[in-house]
């Protein structure tokens, strides 16, 4: 009878002890994987959060350009549009005054020429007059 009560005490223990042997070794590979599948997705996470990031960096920073390009070829633009009303402006009034003083230069040789005119007749006659008085 001792005898069986020793060899199920023995069966017993190992039992048990072999249950809680694979217990723990089920229990260790699960924490493994579990601690596997974490990492993973952190650093999943992490590079997916720099890609995001690093995409809206660019972004940001090409909207930016856009702006910053638009602003000056605006500027750019409102500064040509100035540019050349100056310069159409500047080339009327300096057309508007050479035709002026070329009118002006015309105009008194002008009147010079029929004032020279008119006087040398009045001479012409006065003296033709006076010819005939003294005939």
């Amino acid at each position: 009878m001792t005898i069986i009560i020793i060899i199920t005490t023995i069966i017993t223990i190992t039992t048990i002890t072999t249950i809680t042997i694979i217990t723990t070794i089920i229990i260790t590979i699960i924490i493994t994987i579990t601690t596997i599948i974490i990492t993973i997705t952190t650093i999943t996470t992490t590079t997916i959060t720099t890609i995001i990031t690093t995409i809206t960096i660019i972004t940001t920073i090409t909207i930016i350009m856009t702006i910053i390009t638009t602003i000056t070829m605006t500027i750019t633009t409102i500064i040509t549009i100035i540019i050349t009303t100056i310069s159409i402006i500047t080339t009327i009034i300096i057309t508007t005054i050479t035709i002026t003083t070329i009118t002006t230069i015309i105009t008194t040789i002008t009147i010079t020429i029929t004032t020279s005119s008119i006087i040398t007749t009045i001479t012409i006659k006065v003296q033709h007059q006076s010819w005939h008085h003294i005939m």
